[in-house]
Order: structure tokens, then sequence, then C-alpha cells
């Protein structure tokens, strides 16, 4: 079958062979799935001490405890950001919140 380029393009790798179908995407699959399977799991191998963790099942937890390990992380990876500038996406912040649902709900 001819491409919008004219040329007679086939499926195949630059070996000709076939590609291999499926593999690849279950490999992909098993390496960013990770051993834990529940929060908690994860919490623990994220460095948190188990004491810690029926914290989280507030929602307000989280916005307290991530963002400044968010920072951390940035600043580690050598991100320069004015961190004045930044605030909190959701409900906990009233002003903003409003403003989404404003838009959400005019346009």
């Amino acid at each position: 079958a001819e491409d919008a380029n004219g040329s007679n393009a086939q499926n195949t790798s630059s070996s000709g062979a076939p590609p291999k179908v499926g593999k690849s995407a279950k490999s992909k699959t098993v390496a960013k799935s990770g051993r834990a399977k529940f929060q908690w799991e994860i919490l623990k191998l994220s460095g948190l001490d188990e004491e810690l963790i029926p914290e989280f099942a507030e929602a307000i937890r989280w916005l307290e405890y991530f963002p400044s390990e968010g920072i951390r992380d940035l600043k580690s990876f050598g991100v320069h950001v004015d961190w004045r500038r930044s605030f909190i996406t959701t409900e906990v912040n009233p002003m903003y919140d409003s403003f989404v649902r404003w838009q959400f709900n005019t346009l």
C-alpha cells in the first residue's frame, strides 16, 4: 500500500522482519506497575514511616505533605522556579477554585 509520499511502505522493521506485536507493550506495563499494589504499600515504598501513613486517609494531609517534597525534588534536579508564585489548585484555595468553577460552567 502506498503512503502519502507515494512510497510502498510496509509494516516491517529496518531489518525487514515484521514488528513484534504485544510483547513490548506487556513488558512496559510490567515495568511501570512496580511491586506495590495498594496505596499503603506505595507510601511505604516512598519512604514514609508506617505511623504517618494513616494520616493520609484525609485528603488535606496530601496537600500539606507532598508540595514541600516536590519542591525539594525539583530543586535537587536544578530547576529554578519563583516559588513565591506557587499555589494549591484545589477547593482548598477558594479564590482559585471559584475561578475554575466559573470557567467550567461558563465555557
